[in-house]
């Protein structure tokens, strides 16, 4: 998906930085820690879209309205998550 494509970059650098350092514990518990951040991220991600589909959110106040009772991303997370600056592009992905 085009939303994770910055994200699979970083990865791939990570990955080669790792290749060419030695293969020692601290950088294999670094190279782990980063992509199990990275899931979390995508989950979260995924997750806000949701709520947004689910609630049938229209606008970014609205949306920001949510952030008080639910674990959510914020808006600009999101927007910088998707390389997006208009909100409504979000909502129209969710």
């Amino acid at each position: 998906m085009e939303i994770y494509i910055h994200m699979i970059k970083e990865l791939e650098i990570v990955l080669f930085l790792h290749l060419r350092q030695t293969s020692t514990d601290f950088a294999k518990n670094m190279l782990y820690n980063r992509i199990k951040e990275m899931v979390s991220m995508k989950e979260a991600f995924e997750k806000s879209l949701q709520m947004i589909k689910i609630l049938n959110i229209k606008s970014e106040e609205e949306y920001n309205k949510l952030l008080h009772h639910y674990l959510l991303l914020s808006a600009e997370s999101l927007k910088y998550i998707a390389q997006e600056r208009d909100f409504n592009k979000i909502i129209g992905l969710a």
